[in-house]
C-alpha cells in the first residue's frame, strides 16, 4: 500500500507548512492546529500547481530539451534531510531540501 501521486506531491509542502507552525508558536507564541497546517499546506501545493500548468502551457510554444523531469522517468522524488542536538542548550535543528 503505497502513496499516491497527490500525497507525494503534497508530501514537502506539508513538512514546510509543519516547520512554518512551529516557527509561529516558538517566534511568536501562536498556536497553529494540526488541521489547519494541513489545509494551509494542500492550499499551497494547489496554487503552485496551477501556476505550473499555465507556465508548462507557455513553455509548450517553445522548442526545449528535455527536462530533468522528463529524463528522470518515474522516480521518486528525492528530499534530503538534516538535523542536529545541542544536548547542553536542549535545543535541536532540523532541515530539509526537496530535490528534483
Amino acid at each position: 500500500m503505497g502513496a499516491n501521486e497527490e500525497q507525494i506531491e503534497s508530501f514537502s509542502w506539508i513538512i514546510w507548512f509543519i516547520w512554518k507552525a512551529r516557527n509561529k508558536k516558538a517566534f511568536n507564541g501562536e498556536e497553529v492546529s494540526a488541521l489547519d497546517t494541513a489545509q494551509w499546506a494542500l492550499s499551497e501545493t494547489e496554487c503552485w500547481k496551477m501556476a505550473q500548468v499555465v507556465q508548462s502551457t507557455l513553455d509548450s510554444d517553445e522548442e526545449t530539451e528535455p527536462t530533468a523531469e522528463a529524463e528522470r522517468g518515474n522516480r521518486w522524488p528525492i528530499c534530503n534531510t538534516d538535523a542536529s542536538w545541542d544536548k547542553n542548550a536542549k535545543c535541536a535543528g532540523l532541515s530539509f531540501v526537496p530535490k528534483e
